[in-house]
Order: C-alpha cells, then sequence, then structure tokens
C-alpha cells in the first residue's frame, strides 16, 4: 500500500487532516489526498463564499523571502456581501493574520480579483506549513441569510506553503526495507527540504506492474541509489536485489550502514545509529549526498571511475557472511 492509499484510507476512516499529520504524515501529501476527495485543489470553499484559481507567485520559498498570492473571492450566495478585509494566517503565528482593507460590495455569483503578501520569518525551519484565508464581512438583504458580523472572521480551509530549496532536480533512488519505512520518510523528507527528489518505489503506484522491472526502472532514472543497510535490510532481498542491479548498469550506490551491522563495500560507507537523533542522521545523510555529487561535479556519472563500484557481503549479525537472507 502507497503513502497516498495509507492517507486515503485513514481519511476515509474519519481522520481529520491534522490528525493524520500528528501521525507523521508530510503535510503537503496529506492535503494533496484531502483536496482530491473535497474539491479542486486550486479553490478553497468556506460554504457562503469561496476563493478559486489560486496561484502562488513560485513552487518554493526560502525563510526571510515574501509569497504572493493571487486568486479570486466569489460571493457564493444569493445575497450582497459586503467586505471588510481579507487576509491569510499561516501555520507559524497564531491569533493574528495579514489582512488587506477591501471595503467593497460583492454581488450574488460575482468575484473580486485580489493580491495578497506573506512575508516569510527569517529564522522558520524548512518544511511544509498550512495557511487559510480569512473573510471579514457581512451578508446582506435577509434576516435568514448567511451572516458574519464585522470584526468576526471566518476561516477557509487550509492549503500548504512550502518553505524548502528550489529543487535540484536530482532523484536518488531510496533502497530499503519495509520495516525501517519511518526512517526511510524522515530522511527522505530532509532531503526534500534541500530540493532532493528521494524515490520510493511502493509509494509510486502502477497496478499491473511487474515488481522488479518497476524497481529497475526507477533505478534507471535516478542519478544515484541511497542503501539503507540496517539489520532489517541486509536481510532484505529486494535491497539486494536492487543493490546488484545498480551496480550492474554503473549507478553508485551510496552505503548508509547502521554501526553495528556487518558488511564488505569496496567504498566507504556512510556510519549511523537508529538511536542517533533525527536532526544528527539527517544532516549526516545530506552531507553524504552533497559530497558525492560535489566530487562528480554535480553529475555522479562522471565518477563512477573514481569512486569504484559497491561489493556488498550481506551477512547475519554474527558474522556468517554465507548466509542465506530472507525477503522482507
Amino acid at each position: 500500500m502507497g503513502i497516498e492509499d495509507e492517507i486515503f484510507k485513514l481519511l476515509t476512516q474519519g481522520y481529520s487532516p491534522t490528525e493524520i499529520i500528528n501521525q507523521g504524515y508530510a503535510k503537503s501529501t496529506v492535503y494533496k489526498v484531502y483536496s482530491n476527495l473535497q474539491h479542486d485543489p486550486s479553490s478553497t470553499y468556506k460554504g457562503s463564499w469561496y476563493f478559486e484559481n489560486i496561484r502562488l507567485s513560485k513552487e518554493r520559498y526560502l525563510p526571510g523571502e515574501t509569497i504572493t498570492i493571487r486568486c479570486r473571492l466569489k460571493n457564493n450566495t444569493l445575497y450582497d456581501f459586503y467586505i471588510a478585509n481579507i487576509g491569510i494566517q499561516p501555520e507559524w503565528i497564531h491569533n493574528k493574520w495579514y489582512p488587506l482593507e477591501i471595503r467593497a460590495l460583492l454581488k450574488p455569483n460575482n468575484y473580486r480579483s485580489i493580491a495578497l503578501t506573506v512575508p516569510i520569518p527569517n529564522e522558520l525551519p524548512l518544511g511544509e506549513y498550512t495557511y487559510t484565508f480569512g473573510v471579514e464581512g457581512q451578508f446582506l438583504g435577509s434576516s435568514n441569510s448567511p451572516h458574519v458580523t464585522p470584526y468576526n472572521i471566518e476561516w477557509s480551509e487550509p492549503l500548504i506553503f512550502e518553505v524548502k530549496h528550489p529543487k535540484r532536480y536530482v532523484k536518488i533512488f531510496f533502497s530499503h526495507s519495509t520495516q525501517n519505512i519511518s526512517l526511510v520518510y524522515q530522511i527522505a523528507s530532509y532531503l526534500d527540504n534541500y530540493g532532493y527528489e528521494v524515490i520510493i518505489a511502493e509509494n509510486i503506484q502502477e497496478p499491473g506492474a511487474v515488481l522488479r522491472e518497476k524497481f529497475q526502472r526507477l533505478i534507471r532514472e535516478s542519478r544515484f541509489v541511497l542503501g539503507l543497510f540496517t539489520h532489517e535490510g541486509v536481510r532484505s532481498q529486494w535491497v539486494q536485489e536492487e543493490v546488484q542491479y545498480a551496480r550492474s548498469i554503473g549507478k553508485i550506490v551510496l552505503p548508509l550502514k547502521e554501526r553495528s551491522v556487518s558488511i564488505q563495500s569496496d567504498i566507504e560507507w556512510v556510519p549511523f545509529s537508529k538511536y542517533d537523533p533525527p536532526d544528527v542522521i539527517n544532516r549526516t545523510v545530506l552531507g553524504a549526498v552533497e559530497n558525492i555529487l560535489q566530487r562528480a561535479g554535480g553529475f555522479p556519472w562522471l565518477g563512477l571511475g573514481l569512486l569504484g563500484l559497491i561489493v556488498l557481503a550481506l551477512g547475519s549479525e554474527n558474522g556468517n557472511e554465507n548466509k542465506s537472507v530472507s525477503t522482507d
């Protein structure tokens, strides 16, 4: 089951997006699935009004930059809508918003184009953040009509900002045991913050595809392979096959090896412990990835003659290198 399938299942079971995010799922993925369930993801609704044709000035932002959002607000009722202010509340501030004074009357089924700006704090950590639109106004013409009193702001459903480095268009195939999936998501999310696209094969849904052919194609399309050699990883048949296939077509394999695991390799691996703080593991992997790209001039295939090919003896924890391994 892929990550989006898992989120879809949780949503249909009644979990809210916030509850699912609190379980460790990425905000952007949760709200992508949530939006597809609800409506066009370029719009956000609030019953009697909604914002449509939402466009951000670019896909990703860095701390210290300013986000510009262009959209239009539509009155979805049969009543006149007097608008005092429209604004945005990003996740990183509470009980505040960035308002734009409008002071205008919006007729039924009409819309108004607007542009809003949001400054990103310099110290904001990289990641994914929600934002909501706020509208302060009042519907006119009927005591039974929808009503928003002045100074009582109503909020839209949440959308997502990505505060991350620009995409580098470098694909990294992540070979791993499914028993280590939490660690895989942790590392993948961190690398994504710095612009790397991490390929997790089971999250790419291709019904009817032959699995072996699928992962071989994904490896061919990637710059290099990041291999997670935990105790579970060295016993995984899929990890073995993925590494061996990458070797056979000349792809670099960067081994991330748990310190207590015994392997043999003719290139240097990256040691870590699952008990290290997440930030320590993440920064270690990022440093190794950027080292490979720097040594190869940004193109890992140019460095094959210098780096050599990985040769692994995948053994048991007691060092018996000839012991057979089992699948996940």
